[in-house]
């Protein structure tokens, strides 16, 4: 297997060129073989909920939502898992949890330009 650092830079430069499905491809092939790898669940939440803006089904927002549920939990200061959670929330009509969430990405990166984006 490579490296799953390796994998995970591969799916962040394929997020960034718009190869969603190969993003998504490379996190799972990581978390095939190490589940915990937490890098590869943020990938994999960040490319299923661009999945889901562009009109993808419904389960890729609640994929999403779960893994950054999943990485906050064992991160607290990940600003992007914030941020993603609080992009679902405003998504789907609760603004309540969406401020709250995007108040935690802020708080823990007040310099992301990821952050001022969703807000």
């Amino acid at each position: 297997m490579v490296a799953p650092q390796r994998c995970c830079q591969a799916a962040e430069l394929a997020l960034k060129m718009g190869q969603v499905e190969e993003a998504i491809a490379l996190c799972r092939h990581v978390l095939a073989h190490q589940g915990g790898y937490l890098r590869a669940h943020l990938l994999l939440a960040q490319a299923c909920l661009e999945l889901g803006q562009a009109g993808g089904p419904s389960r890729l927002w609640e994929e999403a939502r779960e893994r950054f549920r999943l990485v906050t939990t064992v991160d607290p200061e990940c600003a992007e898992a914030w941020s993603g959670l609080g992009i679902i929330a405003l998504a789907q009509g609760d603004p309540e949890a969406a401020v709250r969430a995007l108040g935690r990405a802020w708080e823990n990166a007040p310099e992301s330009e990821e952050v001022r984006e969703a807000l």
